[in-house]
Formats: structure tokens, sequence, C-alpha cells
């Protein structure tokens, strides 16, 4: 549509919705075109210009196009030089493209961080977690409290052992399915977490218990 709008700024001196319509379905400009040649029919069989546009606006469904017609149309009732408007709408459209891509990248952005951290980080940090604590615990020996005084149990703290690389099994888990909807909710439809769900959960746990098996 901009590009439209900009193809019509190069036209001075018109001042008809007639001639708009007329020159839009003449130029040729894709989809575009074909809608307003559709538009210039209904004019020149019935020579009904508020007809023409609301089956421009229809077939198009798109608002955009529905604001962009009632301002050239405003325009060219007043008698301005439409080129003058369109040239102002096509920048005023270009901005607004480009503050979607920007926006559009930062969440792309936001959506591969959280992926990438629920699926690979998190499970890996806990892992690592375990396998120090495990480690430091002297599980399967008690040389390492010997001449200390204190009694080691190796029975429970494997069984302490065990739950902690439960509970972080869990936590890994959760923290997927958290992921996934905060995805889903920034795509804006949280149906789409279920996308998401299963192969996240099933790889963030994998990572963990690898890690955990090192």
């Amino acid at each position: 549509l901009p590009d439209v709008l900009e193809q019509l700024s190069t036209m001075s001196g018109m001042k008809n919705m007639d001639e708009i319509i007329r020159y839009l379905a003449e130029t040729r400009l894709g989809a575009v075109s074909e809608e307003f040649a559709i538009g210039n029919h209904i004019l020149r069989r019935n020579l009904n210009l508020n007809l023409a546009l609301d089956r421009i606006r229809e077939r198009s469904e798109s608002k955009t196009v529905g604001r962009v017609l009632n301002l050239l149309n405003e325009g060219a009732r007043r008698g301005v030089d439409v080129s003058d408007a369109a040239k102002k709408m096509a920048e005023s459209m270009r901005n607004k493209q480009m503050i979607i891509r920007e926006r559009s990248a930062s969440l792309s952005l936001q959506r591969y961080t959280l992926l990438t951290a629920a699926a690979i980080l998190v499970p890996l940090i806990l892992g690592i977690v375990w396998g120090i604590s495990q480690s430091l615990s002297g599980f399967g020996s008690g040389d390492a409290l010997a001449g200390s005084g204190i009694k080691f149990d190796p029975k429970k703290a494997e069984l302490v052992l065990a739950t902690v690389r439960q509970v972080f099994g869990i936590y890994v888990v959760i923290h997927a399915v958290e992921a996934s909807f905060s995805v889903a909710r920034q795509e804006g439809d949280v149906k789409r977490a279920v996308i998401y769900l299963a192969p996240l959960a099933a790889i963030s746990y994998l990572v963990f218990d690898k890690v955990c098996d090192l």
C-alpha cells in the first residue's frame, strides 16, 4: 500500500476521487490495481462513488485500506491536491512498518532466549549443580569424614541426592511449561503453547538427565 501511495504522490493536480480510482486501476500495481479496477467498473456502470469505495473496502478486508480511502476521498471532496496527502500517508505507513519490524525482531530475540534458556541453559546449570553436590557429599564413601568424629551414612546421602535430583528434574519441566506459555503469549495465541510444550519439556529434561549422569 505505501508503494501505491508513493505512486499516487507523483500525480500532482489530481483532486477528483473518480480520477484517483481510474488512475490506480490502470496502473500496473498487481492485486491493488485489480481491486481498484473493480471499483472503476462500478463507477463507469453506475456512477456511484460510495458504492465503488465500499466494494474496494469489503474486498480488501483491511482497516488500513479503508482509512486511506476515507482520507483520499475527504481530501478530494475538499479540493485538496491528493498527491501531497498521499505522500504524507506513505511516509507515515513506512515509519509504522519499520517500527513493527523492529518490534517483531525484538520479540523474536526474546522468544529464542526463552526457548534456549528452557531447553539448554537451565537444565545444564541445574545438572552441574547436582553433580557438584554429589562430589562434595562424598557419596559412596566415608573417607572424607574419617577422623572427624562425624558419622557418615551413605544411604541417607544417596536418598538426599536422589530427592534433589528429582526436585531439579521437576523444576526443569515446570520451567519449560512456563517458557512455552510465555512464548505463546508473545505470539498472541496461548493455544500455541501446546506446540512448544511437549518437545521443550522433553529436551530440557533429557539435557538435565544427561548432565547429571556425566
